[in-house]
Order: C-alpha cells, then sequence, then structure tokens
C-alpha cells in the first residue's frame, strides 16, 4: 500500500454519491416513462452513467480498504454489493439497447435494492453498526439511558468511563472500522489492543497507548482525537488514567473505589476534576413533554444532566448535515426548552450568525459546543447574553482576532477552545492580556 493509494482511496465518499443520485435519477424516469413518451435517451444515458460511477467508486472504495481498519465481513459484504450496483446498471443499460424493456427494469430495481444494502453497510462501518438503525427502534432505548438514582449503584466502567471511549474515541476505534486495529467500543476490543500495542495497561498508565495519544498536544501526528477533534477535557483524561492505573476493572461500583467521589461530580455535573465546590444546579421547572417527544422525534438526544434535576443535556449530533430549513425548525422547538438546557451540541450542524442568535439569553446554559459551522465574529457575539455559560467549543469557524473583545467579555467563561479559526497568536495573546484566567488548551 502506497501513500497514493490511500490518496485516490480518499475520494470513495465523492464517488459513492454519484451512483446512487444517477441510478435512483434513472428510477425515477423510468417511472415516469409510463406517462411521458421520449424519456428513453435520458433512461440509458442514466444508467451508462450509474454503471461507470459504481464503477469508479467500487475502484476508490478497494483502494481505501486497503488501508485496513474495518470489519472484515462488513467489508466484503459491502464490497460486493457495490460490485453487483455497477453490474446490475450495466446490464440494465445493456437489456435497454437490446429492446428488452421489462429485463431492464428488473435489472434497474436490483440495483437499486443492492445500492440501499451496500449504503447501509457503508454507514455501518464508518459510523458503528447503530446508525443507520437510530431511527428505527434504537433511539428510544438510547434516549431512556437515565442516571442512576443513587450513587451507590453508579458502575465506573458502565456509567463513567465508557460514555468518555464511545464519545471520544468509538467513532473510530468500534467493531465495524477499527483504526489502527484498535476497538475501544467494548472490554474485549480495549484489552486486546491494536497494532501500536496495548491501549491500556492495567495499573500501568505509562505503559498504556491511549493514555500517552491523548496527552499529546493536538500539533503532534500521533495526538487522539484525530481529524481536528478538540482534545479530551482535564477531566475526562483525569479519569481515564485514574481507572487504568487503578487496575482497569469493569465491574465495579464506584462504592468499591476508594476515590471516585471527583469523577462522579466531575463527568454527570460538567466540573473539572479538582475543583473544591460542590456542585449545585440551579432549580428549573420539568421541561415541556410536547417539545420534549416533537425535539427526539426528530433525532435529537435529550437526557437529564443529573438523576432528579430537570436540567438537561442535549445534543444534535444526528442532525449534522442537516438543511437550514430543518435546523431552523429544530431552533424554534428547542427554545421552548430554554429554561432547562444545561449543556448543548450543536456541531457541524450548519450553524450560521443568523441561526444562533435563538440561542440568546439561555438563563442556565452552562456547556456549548458549537464546533465546525460557519460563525463568524458577528454571530459569536450574542453569546455574551448567555450568564452562565463556563465552556465554550468554538473550534473550525470562521473567527478571527476581532471576536477576542467579545469571548473575553463572557465573565462566568472558564474554558475556551478556538483552535483551527482564523485566530492568530498575537489575538491569542490579547485574549491572555484581557482574561488570564480563561483556559485556553
Amino acid at each position: 500500500m502506497t501513500d497514493w493509494t490511500l490518496f485516490f482511496g480518499h475520494f470513495h465518499p465523492l464517488w459513492v454519491h454519484l451512483p446512487i443520485g444517477i441510478l435512483l435519477l434513472a428510477a425515477l424516469l423510468e417511472l415516469l416513462s409510463r406517462y411521458i413518451s421520449g424519456l428513453e435517451k435520458g433512461i440509458s444515458l442514466s444508467l451508462l452513467a450509474g454503471a461507470v460511477a459504481a464503477g469508479f467508486s467500487a475502484w476508490s472504495g478497494f483502494l481505501l480498504a486497503s488501508g485496513g481498519g474495518y470489519n472484515t465481513d462488513t467489508l466484503f459484504w459491502h464490497q460486493w454489493t457495490g460490485i453487483c450496483v455497477g453490474l446490475l446498471a450495466l446490464g440494465a443499460w445493456l437489456s435497454r439497447r437490446r429492446k428488452a424493456l421489462y429485463v431492464s427494469r428488473i435489472l434497474l430495481a436490483g440495483a437499486v435494492v443492492f445500492m440501499s444494502v451496500a449504503g447501509h453497510l457503508g454507514g455501518s462501518m464508518t459510523h458503528g453498526d447503530t446508525y443507520l438503525a437510530l431511527p428505527f427502534g434504537k433511539k428510544e432505548a438510547i434516549l431512556a439511558k437515565k442516571l442512576p438514582a443513587e450513587v451507590d449503584s453508579i458502575r465506573l466502567y458502565a456509567d463513567l468511563v465508557q460514555p468518555v471511549l464511545e464519545a471520544r474515541c468509538a467513532s473510530c476505534h468500534n467493531g465495524q472500522k477499527s483504526n489502527g486495529d484498535l476497538d475501544l467500543s467494548s472490554e474485549e476490543g480495549i484489552r486486546k489492543g491494536g497494532r501500536s500495542g496495548a491501549a491500556a495497561v492495567p495499573g500501568d498508565e505509562h505503559k498504556s497507548e491511549l493514555i500517552r495519544r491523548i496527552m499529546l498536544t493536538p500539533d503532534k501526528k500521533a495526538f487522539m482525537p484525530a481529524n481536528g477533534q478538540p482534545p479530551l477535557t482535564k477531566t475526562e483524561i483525569a479519569l481515564l488514567r485514574w481507572w487504568i492505573q487503578s487496575g482497569m476493572d469493569f465491574r465495579k461500583t464506584v462504592t468499591e473505589w476508594k476515590e471516585p467521589q471527583r469523577f462522579v461530580a466531575a463527568t454527570y455535573l460538567g466540573m473539572e476534576a479538582g475543583e473544591k465546590r460542590e456542585p449545585r444546579l440551579p432549580d428549573v421547572p420539568e421541561a415541556p413533554e410536547a417539545a420534549v417527544r416533537k425535539l427526539t422525534e426528530r433525532g435529537i438526544l435529550i437526557r437529564p444532566v443529573k438523576a432528579g434535576s430537570h436540567l438537561l443535556d442535549i445534543s444534535f449530533a444526528s442532525r449534522r448535515g442537516t438543511s437550514p430549513e430543518n435546523l431552523k425548525e429544530d431552533l424554534k422547538l428547542l427554545a421552548e426548552l430554554k429554561q432547562q438546557v444545561f449543556w448543548l451540541e450543536l456541531s457541524r450542524c450548519g450553524l450560521t450568525d443568523e441561526a444562533i442568535r435563538s440561542l440568546a439569553g439561555y438563563p442556565h446554559l452552562s456547556r456549548l459546543i458549537l464546533q465546525r459551522n460557519s460563525l463568524t465574529d458577528n454571530g459569536i457575539s450574542v453569546l455574551i447574553s448567555l450568564p452562565e455559560l463556563s465552556f465554550l467549543n468554538v473550534s473550525e469557524n470562521l473567527l478571527t482576532d476581532q471576536s477576542i473583545p467579545a469571548l473575553s467579555g463572557m465573565k462566568q467563561l472558564k474554558k475556551l477552545y478556538i483552535w483551527q479559526t482564523q485566530v492568530t497568536e498575537t489575538g491569542r495573546a490579547d485574549l491572555f492580556r484581557r482574561r488570564p484566567d480563561l483556559a485556553t488548551p
């Protein structure tokens, strides 16, 4: 495998969408041809173009797969269903040229079916095996997961460590897509390790590759999480280090450990490890049931930040890439929960300066993640109106040094991420001068 192989393989996400659009167009034209004449040439051209595009997609996918890191069974079926799409589309085109229209239609229908299967398998490898199934039955199980009512019943791995690994690592290191042959989504995978050796060595954090990589600076090639993702927080790193150093047990509850309290508070209440004050959450009324139901039906993850509290942790992870119209409707519904929103994640949602105005005045919002959107200096000033905002991630937005006055003016802000923006070193120095107490990892 060469660098050029992977370079061309990385075009697979581009090529893979072409046959989908083209063959769906061919199917639509085929349906319309029963009522509209003169579509035969368009259908033939679409079938041929779809077959060619499917061929390029299969070729680039083969190159991408050569880099490894994918579940072999899923990859096998994904490859062959994809190849079948191209062959069926080619067969449909040849049949139409021979005037065998009935055969052509059957083959086109088969291509659409195989294309759906290939797409599902590809999504499973890229995003995990539950990604495409979430809207069809598993969503409720995830949304219904609440914190244990009693601290004594909190399981260290399942309730504290595993959520960190799932949120920060499992998108690239799971049973379907295991970059570096490392699966961090299961106990078996963690114990097995990956291509670089043991990810976690029980009782020895210094020999644990996982700890070494998450503690590197983001400019290092081996830094994890990769692909421009923000570093783990001090709390998350401290939790993983402590869990590994303490023996990496997968079964114990927090009461069976000597010093679990600070991690329980930090994980569930958003406090950094080492803070001395007792966490105090504001009292708010229960969220409107109708608004919660509508948002969850749209795929938005809603869960309480703590057992017995009406404050909410809300994530738009499943809405990444949604249309501006859908996002506008989402934010309109979210406004009905203004009193209850405590943590909010809006990464990669296409959020603009106009859209972010809807967040003005959320009284209890303390943690806001806006990574990889289209926000500018003008839009960021709206966040000054958030009186309790203590954590803000605006990495990978269109911010410049002009945003420094607004950012430094957020008096409650304690931690700020501005990676991969247009803020210069001069701007960072100005921010530090204005707010020496503000942590900017």
